[in-house]
């Protein structure tokens, strides 16, 4: 199963934000839960992770006041934009790997469906192949889209109330005098517009 077999990128790892600006805890975690990940970058066992480490850190340190926790390197993580986190009403946890698709590239054959369809609808990836927030609300930048990694129904799916909205022309008959609402110029080939410049930390 494809599920089991992990690509690492070099380049990615031997990049100075990864290897010099991240703690040594950040970086074993990192690829822990890289290797515990589903097919679409998602894990949810990253807390039972933490607390698994946290734990056998404790029974074999002779410092019981150990600086930082794995808690805080996930955190650090986060932060630093290599994962992203969703919580559900339960206060559950599932984290995504960003870069995924910078390392992986699974044939659409092996791929197995993700359990969390839910919060895969609510990311897209942008032109450099990494997974960002459609409603940018943990991320600081927009996202832009790379609309070749994107599906046609997926595209107008996204658009299509806006554009919908934007484009029907009305004739309304008032006190004898005809109004049409203007229709907009958006296209097929500017919907990308939508979105601000996103640049990316790699």
């Amino acid at each position: 199963m494809a599920k089991y077999k992990r690509l690492i990128n070099c380049d990615f790892v031997n990049d100075s934000a990864f290897k010099v600006k991240l703690s040594n805890k950040a970086k074993l975690l990192y690829f822990f839960i890289f290797s515990n990940c589903d097919d679409y970058g998602f894990c949810g066992n990253v807390d039972e992770l933490t607390i698994i480490f946290d734990g056998l850190e404790y029974q074999t340190s002779d410092n019981a006041l150990i600086s930082q926790k794995y808690a805080d390197a996930l955190l650090e993580l986060v932060e630093r934009g290599y994962l992203l986190k969703f919580d559900d009403k339960y206060n559950n946890s599932v984290y995504l790997v960003r870069h995924w698709y910078l390392h992986n590239s699974i044939p659409e054959k092996r791929v197995t469906p993700t359990n969390y369809q839910k919060y895969l609808d609510r990311v897209e990836l942008n032109q450099n192949n990494t997974y960002c927030l459609i409603d940018d609300t943990q991320l600081s930048d927009k996202c832009q889209t790379d609309v070749s990694q994107v599906s046609d129904s997926e595209k107008r799916k996204k658009f299509d109330k806006k554009e919908n909205k934007i484009k029907e022309s009305k004739v309304n008959k008032s006190k004898g005098k005809e109004i049409k609402v203007k229709e907009s110029n958006i296209s097929d080939n500017n919907y990308a517009d939508a979105y601000e410049d996103w640049t990316p930390p790699f």
